[in-house]
């Protein structure tokens, strides 16, 4: 016993009574109905539509036996004997039809259900179903639904129509109940009735069965009484979601108990109510079912099973586990329904009632509303809408304690559940159809868009709409946007997505449109590290390995619309001395090199990086190491036509002085220069660029040393783009100006020094002006710690900030800048640790622009954001001090 539920005592105390008084009034009218035209009563029948009273006896009996044997299940129909009309009455049966359950329950059955095939569980055979189903239908003009036409179908347990189960007279009339109840509520539907081979575990076969042929709406108007085992019968028959298996919850009101499997988390549990003409707005009054004699709708609290997350609006002290009911519909048979079957006892029309009428209502108002979500619990729909749905105040079904549990009351009570269908919005998911949110957008002009806006979920065929798209570009009905932007703008969009009931979803984002080639920065952020399993596997990279890395859609960088990312690559505790390469995934690599590397020494570089087709960039490396990559910007893709536009190249070599690429096979001495010609080479073209994007490296030099790349014929400016210390393989990005098709590059130190150069992009010629174009600058020192240039006047210590003013000096101009380029080098430093730089109006990132050691001096290129006040920031951590020199090399237009 559950301590929690204090219903399970009060059963105990009332269930021998009432069972034994629920078997002598069962007997009795069994009796009766064999025997008299008219039931055998203590007082008059009541007349149809008035629940009895006082002065009114009962002339209904079970159409199952109400204590069926051990191991098997009754049916919850009941059928009144003292209405018995023949077939000559037809034209005018009693009991409610189509038109009143529609009307009491506000159901769309004229324009809804087609499609949706009602699957109807029940014991035994019925001979005459199809018959005596056709007779209902014609009888209240409703569409003709026949194994001919498709609609209806008959089946064994096992799927196929022969052979079907002997005939029971009792589940015989149970299913004429449900067959009429389906057709009555959703004429468009069709219907398969499974017959299960008897009334015991069978049914749950056929249950089985109906899942396996992919039903979406079960009607189960049967049950028995919890035995312990719900959760085998749970795992093995309910465990699915996107189906509505619709149960019966009992009429022998709250003392007998709940029945199984109306407790089971995976169904819906059935309630009654009676159902009387009023003189409302509504036009009907409904309370909850229940009598003096013990019978009434089923409800209470299961002893095992526990409670599902969409019931914790109830609370623990009423029901600590699987509270029934969940909604309810009319079930007292003074207020019954009708229902055909021909030759019956009870007559071949008869006004029929129990929680079976419920269990077939409530399965086809699922239907009308749409099949459930694949992924969803249906019955929690209801608790998600409680207020559409009418709220069963009135009535119960017995005394208990807490009253809730078989007491109508506002809200949700055992009786009624949460209340009776009013429409079908209560049934279908609170948001029936959702619309998938493609992000915000990037894309440039006069280069095609095609981009695909999907409905997340939807029952019905959905029709996509848009509103706020960029110039030249519209959305179809099927929600593809397509057309070529044709204005440079940014625009809030909105979609929408329609379907037939109607609901409607929508969904917000940011469309740009840019120049192919513009370039947009964002807040440094650590899209790998595989010290700790950032964007791959966690674990250094073996030797000859590649780690592919995702960069489109994270970290500020759009999801689309990109050709390549700027970022900032550190490799660390290499196991042997070697390089990187970054190159697009999918494509080959290249010969060429990003950063390079000895035993165990931290190495930054930033690199342009263009990205694969598939969103990603890949990292080489030759020896094995830990790789780190911090996002710093992006480029439109596209063809760039508009001056300071970048078109990005798959990394090639330019330079090799070690054997004689693009220069003489010599080292360049100390304080020597060499001219390299980059335009009409390795995909740079012959005219039209402002500034080439190389990966500039010395190595073998014999002493220590810098090195500068400056445009030809300018003078050497007092500028650095990378420094290297004695024997040392060093690379760095360098944005270099060209204005005659020459770079010259000038070697301080050294003592004889080979330098390597790749190209990994080029810049459009003209004077830059719209947002993220790019102006290269011949390098102006914007700081030096040393000589207290730009205003620091001392090396920074551990968490020393220095914010620098970058617009209006070196050429950078005082407004309309979006970000520089810097070569920043750490000098002198007297402990390890790495430079973080960031614009001066957001929170320190947490990524690195370089590292050094003790003694170093290492430079490295960032292009970072500037505020709107025209700063940038350099934070140093580690130990002891470092110095800092800060070059400008060009700026981004804003």
């Amino acid at each position: 016993m559950d301590a929690a539920d204090p219903t399970i005592s009060q059963l105990s105390k009332d269930k021998t009574l009432r069972f034994a008084g629920r078997l002598v009034l069962s007997a009795l009218l069994a009796v009766a109905a064999i025997l008299a035209p008219v039931p055998v009563t203590a007082a008059p029948a009541a007349p149809f539509g008035q629940p009895p009273s006082a002065a009114t006896g009962v002339d209904y009996v079970p159409g199952c036996p109400t204590h069926p044997a051990p191991g098997t299940y009754t049916c919850y129909s009941l059928h009144r004997i003292g209405l018995r009309q023949p077939a000559a009455a037809a034209a005018t049966p009693q009991g409610y039809g189509p038109a009143a359950l529609q009307s009491a329950y506000a159901l769309p059955s004229s324009t809804s259900g087609a499609n949706q095939t009602v699957y109807i569980i029940d014991a035994y055979g019925y001979p005459n179903a199809e018959s005596d189903l056709a007779t209902y239908r014609a009888t209240y003009g409703l569409p003709v639904c026949t194994t001919a036409n498709g609609c209806f179908r008959k089946l064994n347990q096992n799927g196929l129509s022969s052979p079907l189960p002997a005939y029971d007279a009792g589940w015989a009339g149970e299913t004429a109940l449900d067959l009429d109840m389906v057709s009555a509520v959703c004429p468009k539907c069709k219907i398969t009735l499974i017959e299960a081979n008897d009334s015991g575990d069978n049914l749950f076969t056929a249950v089985a069965r109906a899942t396996t042929l992919g039903a979406k709406y079960v009607s189960m108007s049967w049950g028995g009484q919890e035995t312990g085992n719900e959760a085998y019968y749970d795992t093995t028959y309910f465990n699915h979601t996107g189906v509505v298996y619709a149960v019966s919850s009992g009429d022998w009101g709250y003392a007998n108990g709940v029945s199984y499997p109306s407790t089971s988390t995976h169904t819906v549990a059935v309630g009654g109510t009676s159902l009387v003409t009023a003189a409302t707005s509504r036009g009907w009054s409904e309370t909850a079912w229940g009598t003096n004699w013990g019978v009434g709708t089923g409800s209470g609290c299961s002893a095992f099973v526990a409670k599902p997350s969409w019931q914790h609006i109830i609370a623990g002290s009423v029901c600590a586990k699987r509270a029934g009911n969940d909604v309810s519909a009319v079930a007292d048979p003074n207020t019954g329904v009708a229902v055909y079957q021909r030759g019956s006892m009870y007559g071949d029309w008869s006004v029929s009632g129990g929680t079976s009428a419920g269990a077939p209502i409530i399965a086809a108002v699922f239907a009308l509303a749409g099949p459930p979500f694949a992924a969803d619990h249906p019955a929690s729909y209801l608790y998600a809408a409680p207020a559409a749905l009418h709220d069963v105040t009135t009535g119960n079904n017995g005394s208990c304690s807490p009253n809730l549990l078989c007491t109508a009351a506002t809200g949700w009570d055992g009786p009624t559940g949460l209340g009776t269908p009013s429409g079908v919005t209560a049934f279908r998911s609170p948001q029936s159809v959702s619309i998938n949110n493609p992000g915000n957008q990037v894309s440039s002009i006069n280069n095609p868009v095609s981009l695909a806006v999907t409905a997340g979920r939807a029952r019905f065929p959905v029709t996509f709409r848009a509103f706020g798209l960029p110039t030249g570009l519209r959305m179809s009905a099927s929600g593809v946007v397509s057309g070529t932007p044709t204005q440079v703008s940014t625009s809030a969009v909105t979609v929408s997505v329609t379907d037939a009931t109607p609901a409607t979803s929508s969904a917000t984002f940011t469309w740009t449109v840019g120049n192919a080639g513009a370039f947009t920065p964002v807040k440094a952020f650590r899209m790998l590290d595989t010290r700790d399993g950032t964007g791959a596997r966690r674990g250094p990279v073996p030797a000859n390995g590649s780690v592919a890395v995702q960069v489109l859609g994270r970290g500020g960088v759009p999801a689309s619309g990109v050709s390549a990312v700027v970022v900032n690559v550190t490799v660390t505790n290499p196991a042997g001395p070697g390089y990187v390469s970054v190159y697009p995934d999918g494509a080959a690599k290249s010969v060429a090199s990003s950063l390079n590397y000895v035993k165990g020494q931290t190495v930054p570089n930033l690199v342009l990086a263009p990205v694969g087709t598939d969103g990603k960039i890949r990292l080489y490396t030759y020896a094995g190491a830990d790789l780190i990559a911090d996002v710093a910007g992006y480029y439109l893709r596209g063809v760039p036509r508009v001056p300071g536009t970048l078109r990005p190249l798959n990394p090639a070599r330019l330079l090799d002085t070690r054997i004689g690429t693009g220069a003489r096979a010599v080292a360049v001495p100390s304080n020597g220069r060499l001219t390299l010609q980059v335009l009409g080479r390795a995909g740079v073209p012959q005219s039209g660029v402002s500034a080439v994007a190389l990966n500039v490296t010395v190595t073998g030099s014999r002493s220590a040393g810098h090195l500068t790349v400056y445009p030809d014929p300018v003078r050497l400016p007092n500028a650095s783009n990378l420094n290297f210390p004695a024997g040392g393989t060093v690379a760095n990005l360098v944005m270099a100006p060209v204005l005659n098709g020459k770079v010259q590059i000038f070697v301080s130190g050294g003592g004889g020094t080979n330098v390597i150069a790749d190209v990994s992009g080029f810049f459009i010629s003209g004077a830059a002006a719209a947002a993220g174009t790019f102006t290269a600058l011949t390098p102006a020192r914007l700081l030096d710690s040393r000589s207290n240039t730009g205003g620091l006047s001392r090396p920074l210590g551990n968490n020393g900030t220095f914010a620098l003013k970058v617009t209006g000096s070196g050429g950078v101009p005082g407004t309309r800048v979006t970000a520089v380029v810097l070569n920043v080098v750490a000098v002198s430093a007297t402990g390890s640790g790495h430079l973080t730089t960031y614009s001066a109006g957001v929170a320190q990132p947490a990524t690195s622009n370089l590292n050094f050691v003790r003694g170093q001096t290492v430079a490295n290129l960032v292009i970072v954001p500037v505020s709107t006040t025209g700063l940038v920031k350099l934070t140093m951590n580690g130990a002891g001090t470092v110095g800092l020199v800060a070059d400008v090399a060009g700026y981004y237009h804003s």
